[in-house]
């Protein structure tokens, strides 16, 4: 089936600065720059797509991401008849995962516009109708990620994220104080970034399954399999991966390792919503 045409693109960019610094194993960010994308397709009907680049986890610069922005928009105007497997293939070429997930994001906003549809509607959906989130902590003082996590039970979620990876010792002491803070009926999540050697993994996660812990995300270095492997075979907890998995193929390669039982599958890693 094919699609209104895509007759103009506009790429901008934005420095969106965070309201405090957040901290995670890899380091430390004020502000989110950010590329936004908006479509006009035939009709006049604009759709709008948003990427949010990165350098640590895609190796993408600000150059790459908005060159890779241009260059899809002259590929996707130059297309006569565009499809959602055409959109699929031209975006996944992209050196730019986020480029790409934000040009598509705009192409499919302004189709489902066309159509009177949600997005979630034109790619066959929704399957659910409410989807609980977590909200994420990031890299405190034990006592302080107590503290925020009492403000977020008490803003309405029961599912909390909580950043480790920088202090082993001390990473036990944060699960420990954000467990005792909410008590029971919250899940709690940890995600270590990468931040942990493969010893540190398996000593931190057996210790803080006494505090009820969801799963373990990431918790050695992307690459290391084996070392992902031993701690999923070690540990009394499910492991979790994210970085580790940049494209279909990277889910294969964790599965023949049996290094993790969830894949954290994000929309910027995969090139877009049809990539994910």
């Amino acid at each position: 089936m094919s699609w209104p045409r895509v007759e103009a693109v506009e790429v901008f960019c934005a420095r969106l600065p965070y309201r405090e610094p957040f901290t995670i194993a890899t380091g430390t960010s004020t502000a989110s720059w950010n590329l936004v994308v908006r479509v006009e397709a035939e009709g006049g009907v604009e759709g709008w797509g948003e990427g949010s680049p990165s350098y640590t986890v895609l190796g993408e610069t600000r150059g790459l991401v908005v060159a890779s922005a241009r260059r899809l928009a002259e590929l996707l105007v130059a297309e006569q008849e565009l499809s959602t497997e055409r959109l699929y293939e031209i975006c996944s070429q992209s050196p730019s995962p986020s480029a790409a997930a934000a040009l598509e994001e705009a192409v499919l906003d302004a189709w489902a516009k066309s159509a009177g549809v949600s997005v979630a509607k034109l790619l066959g959906g929704p399957y659910r109708t409410a989807i609980e989130t977590d909200v994420t902590i990031g890299i405190m003082e034990p006592e302080e990620q107590a503290k925020r996590a009492v403000e977020f039970v008490e803003m309405g979620f029961r599912i909390l994220k909580v950043k480790l990876g920088l202090d082993p010792e001390k990473d036990v002491e944060r699960v420990k104080a954000v467990r005792n803070a909410v008590g029971e009926g919250v899940k709690i999540r940890v995600d270590a970034n990468q931040g942990w050697s493969t010893e540190e993994a398996v000593e931190v996660i057996n210790r803080i399954a006494t505090y009820d812990v969801e799963y373990v995300e990431q918790p050695v270095r992307w690459d290391d399999l084996q070392g992902l492997a031993k701690v999923r075979r070690e540990s009394s907890l499910p492991i979790a991966v994210d970085e580790s998995v940049k494209k279909p193929a990277d889910v294969f390669k964790v599965a023949r390792a049996e290094a993790a039982d969830i894949v954290n599958i994000k929309v910027m890693k995969s090139a877009g919503l049809l990539g994910a």
